[in-house]
């Protein structure tokens, strides 16, 4: 009799696993459901994360420049001069300017070719 009890429960073990999987599965799946909008909010957030590590980092580069300009221009002389005058456009009288500009030139050899 204890024999084929054990017979019967050994066979009854796989279908109990296999229901508890099912119910464990299903759990998951509606839980998913349930929450999908705040887990594809919380996979955008975490994919910006990195963008913003970026940003952050240029942002402290272009501080730190505007620092290291800032105490040139306090400290006067011929930088801070040489700065102002380059970011306004500025010149003393009687001084003429210059403007170089380059254009793209095309290859000769390649034109002559055809």
């Amino acid at each position: 009799m204890i024999e084929i009890l054990a017979e019967i429960l050994s066979r009854l073990r796989p279908l109990i696993m296999v229901r508890w999987l099912a119910v464990v599965a299903g759990c998951l799946l509606l839980w998913i459901v349930i929450n999908y909008e705040p887990l594809r909010e919380y996979f955008a957030m975490r994919d910006n994360v990195e963008a913003n590590r970026e940003t952050n980092a240029r942002l402290e580069r272009q501080r730190n420049d505007l620092m290291k300009e800032n105490e040139a221009l306090q400290a006067g002389g011929f930088p801070a001069e040489k700065a102002i005058r380059e970011r306004l456009l500025m010149i003393k009288p009687g001084e003429k300017v210059y403007m170089i500009q380059t254009t793209p030139t095309t290859n000769t050899t390649e034109t002559n070719a055809n």
